[in-house]
C-alpha cells in the first residue's frame, strides 16, 4: 500500500508542538521523543501517565516535528478508531514515524493486539520510528497477547509526571504565546482558582478565550473570561 493510500490520515492539532509543551519534570521523555524524530534507523519510545499529562500532545508534536523535517508521520488515536476493524493498521509501516495513542484501549481486544504486534514487527523491519502512549506502564497493561508487552518495552519507557500547580501559570502563558495571544496574569489566576486545574481543560479554555477575543475584537479580561467560559459570549 502506498503512503498516500493509508487508511488513517494524520490528524494533528496545530497547537500541539514541542515548543508549547511545558516540560516540568519530563525533560528526559521530551528529549528522547525529539531524538526519535531525528533518528535515521529504527527507534521506539513509550510514554505513559495519568490523564492530562500531555501524552497525546507529545505524540502529535512528534508528527509535526517529523513533517518539518520533510518526512511522513501518522498519528493513530486508538480510542477513537473503530475497534472492530483491526485491519485499519495495515500499511502504516510505509511511513517513517508512527505514533500510536491510547494503547490501553487495545488491551483485551485480541484482534487489535495481534494487529499492533504485527505492525511493530513490520515497522522495525522497515526501520520505522514508533512512539506509543497509554495511561499505564506497558508491562502492566492487561494484554491478552503477552508478547505485545515485550515488544512495547524494546525502546525507552518513560512515565510522564503531571505539572505542579506552580508550573501551570507558565505553561498556560506558553500555550497562549504559541497561539499568538496574551492572557494576563489575573486571568490565569482566575482560571486556576475557579476552574478545573487539569491541563486539558485549561489549554482548551485558553483556546476558547483566544477565539472569542478575535471574534469580538476584545481584550481578554477576567469579566470577559467569566462570560466566555460560562457560555455567555
Amino acid at each position: 500500500m502506498k503512503a498516500e493510500q493509508l487508511p488513517i490520515q494524520m490528524s494533528v492539532g496545530r497547537d500541539r508542538t514541542f515548543g508549547n509543551f511545558h516540560t516540568g519534570d519530563n525533560a528526559a521523555a521530551v528529549d528522547r521523543l525529539k531524538r526519535l524524530c531525528d533518528a535515521a534507523g529504527a527507534e521506539q519510545v513509550f510514554v505513559w501517565g495519568q490523564a492530562f499529562t500531555g501524552k497525546s500532545h507529545l505524540l502529535q508534536a512528534v508528527c509535526r516535528r517529523t513533517a518539518q523535517r520533510g518526512r511522513r508521520g501518522v498519528f493513530v488515536p486508538l480510542k477513537t478508531l473503530p475497534g472492530e476493524d483491526a485491519g485499519v493498521l495495515a500499511g502504516l509501516e510505509n511511513v517513517e514515524v508512527i505514533c500510536v495513542d491510547d494503547m490501553d484501549a487495545a488491551a483485551g481486544d485480541a484482534a487489535r493486539e495481534e494487529a499492533l504486534f504485527d505492525l511493530i514487527n513490520r515497522a522495525r523491519a522497515r526501520n520505522c520510528r514508533m512512539a506509543f502512549a497509554a495511561r499505564g506502564n506497558p508491562t502492566r497493561l492487561p494484554f491478552v497477547l503477552k508478547d505485545l508487552s515485550s515488544r512495547l518495552v524494546w525502546g525507552g519507557v518513560y512515565r510522564l509526571a503531571p505539572l505542579s500547580d506552580a508550573d501551570k501559570p507558565q505553561a498556560l502563558k506558553l500555550h497562549a504565546r504559541e497561539r499568538g495571544c496574551t492572557v494576563p496574569d489575573d486571568v490565569i489566576r482566575y482560571l486556576l482558582h475557579h476552574h478545573p486545574r487539569n491541563m486539558g481543560y485549561l489549554a482548551d479554555a485558553v483556546q476558547r478565550l483566544d477565539h472569542a477575543s478575535l471574534r469580538d475584537q476584545r481584550r481578554i479580561t477576567v469579566p470577559f473570561a467569566r462570560a466566555v467560559l460560562a457560555g455567555g459570549a
